[in-house]
């Protein structure tokens, strides 16, 4: 397993009601700043006044929904990876091809590797810089010595090569199969 499955539930959970709360409170309002400025709501001040005030506090909650997209999107990359990783057979990747499978240029892949590994979502993996050949190393070891376990299927009764010690998937079905 490469991803912190509590972390990832808690983030994906505050992202949620981030967007939710921040979404209504940015809809009052931002409804508040229409109706003053239509005139459907009589302000005590200046109607442009209100209307501002209005506007600056319907756009802390657009911020809050901001930051609950991003961490829904944090959770959404630390997934694709967990299941890239799993799928490997020798414990190395180089950073360039995973890169490719996420559809983003190195830099940036480097960059959101960092981000997940400082925020706890990825686990079990390290980025190893050998000669400017950057690759992701997985379990914190080496390719030398891993050992793979062949177990059935417990859903469709495949036999899968896993890696010894590790959760993988199904070629088959999908279903989770631990090494």
């Amino acid at each position: 397993m490469f991803i912190s499955k509590s972390k990832t539930s808690f983030s994906s959970l505050i992202g949620i009601l981030l967007c939710l709360v921040g979404g209504g409170h940015a809809l009052f309002w931002f409804l508040g700043v229409i109706m003053t400025l239509t005139g459907e709501i009589d302000s005590l001040d200046n109607d442009v006044t209100t209307a501002v005030i209005s506007l600056f506090i319907s756009l802390v909650g657009a911020f809050a929904v901001y930051i609950g997209i991003r961490k829904i999107r944090f959770v959404s990359k630390a997934k694709m990876l967990d299941n890239i990783f799993r799928g490997d057979m020798d414990g190395e990747i180089p950073l360039s091809r995973i890169a490719l499978l996420m559809g983003m240029p190195d830099d940036d892949f480097f960059r959101l590797f960092h981000k997940l590994i400082s925020k706890g979502y990825i686990i079990n993996a390290s980025l190893n810089n050998e000669g400017g050949n950057f690759r992701i190393v997985l379990n914190g070891g080496t390719s030398q010595n891993i050992q793979y376990v062949v177990v059935k299927c417990a859903d469709c009764g495949a036999d899968i090569t896993v890696r010894k010690g590790f959760v993988g998937k199904c070629n088959f079905c999908g279903s989770d199969v631990k090494g």
